[in-house]
């Protein structure tokens, strides 16, 4: 009988063991690293976590349609980005970083899906035309408009110019009123 004893203890001390490895082994390693009290629940069940981009893929549409009404107007990424903050944050548990949403999210989503909506980006410097001087705004709008009003070259016929003297200053002009 004290055999029987001892093999069914052993059983449950080996049961217990087994059941337990998974969170000795991580206690032990949160004891080593201060950042896997963050992962124990990621590692101890079986529910996986949905990354932001998950939910991001999941929000897109239903944001850029409330972002651009509907589809009727050009949209910002970051009104898209305000329009899908509180579900991704929500399914994530995590903060939404506008940057990133903005310049990796969002247009790894446009390329991914090849949707045709109309995203527009804000101004990102300017640019000065080498001849006319004129200067307008590098974002998506800005540039459009500067493409819709340029048209097609215009070709002027060539013309002799009257000659004439260059002055500076006030020689041949204005001499005797400094003297």
């Amino acid at each position: 009988m004290g055999m029987a004893k001892n093999s069914t203890a052993g059983a449950i001390v080996s049961a217990l063991r087994a059941v337990t490895k998974d969170w000795a082994k991580q206690r032990k390693a949160e004891e080593r690293h201060a950042s896997a009290v963050r992962n124990r629940r990621e590692r101890l069940t079986k529910f996986r976590p949905i990354t932001i981009k998950e939910a991001a893929w999941r929000a897109m549409q239903r944001a850029y349609l409330t972002a651009s009404a509907n589809g009727t107007l050009p949209a910002t990424a970051t009104q898209v980005m305000y329009a899908a903050r509180n579900e991704i944050q929500q399914r994530t548990g995590r903060q939404l970083d506008r940057q990133y949403f903005n310049q990796t999210l969002l247009p790894q989503y446009l390329a991914e899906t090849n949707v045709s909506w109309d995203i527009v980006f804000d101004d990102r410097g300017h640019f000065t035309e080498p001849h006319k001087g004129k200067t307008f705004g590098l974002g998506t709008l800005a540039v459009r408009n500067y493409l819709r009003s340029s048209g097609a070259p215009i070709w002027t016929e060539p013309t002799v110019s009257a000659g004439g003297i260059a002055t500076c200053g006030p020689q041949c002009r204005f001499r005797g009123a400094v003297h």
